[in-house]
């Protein structure tokens, strides 16, 4: 067991540190392929969509959890109402993103034309549009 604990946490430092070394490359590279203007824009409706992928609520660990219960406690019938009550709730929690997800794209227009000009609201719009179907498409 203990050896089990001490793998899991060199996993997640060398996760961490693999992590660190792609956003060290990925940000110079993605920098020059398009720009500052439009790598801010893209890094703007990335944080808008990763705020609206927050509702994912981590649910995956609970489905782990209640999977393997059940499984060892032998109870298919368990399994199969745990399987049913998270897809249903992963379908309602994609509708809010999705539906999020075009209310904030809708309103891009008010909430960074101080700060853009129309080209680049334009282009934050297909960018958060994009963005959204996929988080309610990855929550779904």
């Amino acid at each position: 067991m203990k050896s089990q604990l001490k793998a899991g946490a060199i996993l997640s430092y060398v996760a961490l540190i693999i992590n660190s070394i792609i956003s060290i490359i990925y940000t110079p590279v993605m920098l020059n392929l398009l720009g500052q203007s439009e790598f801010g824009l893209y890094s703007l409706a990335a944080s808008a969509a990763a705020f609206i992928g927050i509702l994912n609520f981590g649910l995956g660990n609970a489905v782990i959890r209640y999977t393997a219960k059940y499984k060892a406690l032998n109870d298919g019938e368990a399994c199969s109402h745990i399987y049913g009550m998270f897809f249903i709730m992963y379908g309602i929690l994609g509708i809010i993103a999705l539906i999020s997800g075009i209310i904030l794209t809708f309103n891009s227009q008010i909430l960074f034309s101080n700060s853009l000009n129309v080209d680049e609201v334009h282009a934050l719009k297909i960018l958060m549009a994009i963005m959204a179907i996929n988080n309610s498409i990855g929550i779904g």
